[in-house]
């Protein structure tokens, strides 16, 4: 056997060495989910029904977002608001809807991409809107 062929030999296997150890070690690389508020909140004029302040959950499945009503102390029930969203990414898109401050969080499936969210307040007031990336 030759030098040559010796030191070809040590390189492949130092390179199927490599890429094997590197494949047993890959995994889904999983980012801490992270909730970001929505940017502009919807203006409601009356005095008696508080501003829905809504946020998007992210990060905990891939494709997934929870969107939800972010309660404060001495909020009171706001009136309802429904949230549009259409996600840039795929083009998916749907209506979740809160009834009260205390509604359930609801589950969107748009897909890995940058969502848009606009907040229908019911008419009764001023929209708001947020964005969010969905890994």
């Amino acid at each position: 056997m030759t030098a040559l062929n010796a030191a070809g030999r040590v390189g492949a296997t130092v390179l199927a060495t490599v890429a094997i150890s590197g494949f047993l070690t890959s995994g889904t690389a999983a980012a801490a989910p992270s909730t970001v508020p929505f940017q502009v909140d919807p203006v409601i004029p009356l005095v008696e029904l508080p501003t829905p302040h809504l946020a998007a959950t992210v990060g905990d499945q891939p494709g997934v977002a929870v969107l939800h009503v972010r309660r404060t102390p001495g909020d009171g029930n706001p009136h309802s608001a429904v949230v549009h969203w259409v996600s840039l990414g795929t083009g998916a898109s749907g209506s979740a809807s809160f009834p009260t401050l205390d509604a359930q969080p609801v589950t969107i499936r748009p897909g890995s991409g940058q969502v848009v969210a606009f907040v229908d307040p019911q008419a009764i007031g001023t929209p708001g809107f947020g964005t969010f990336f969905v890994p």
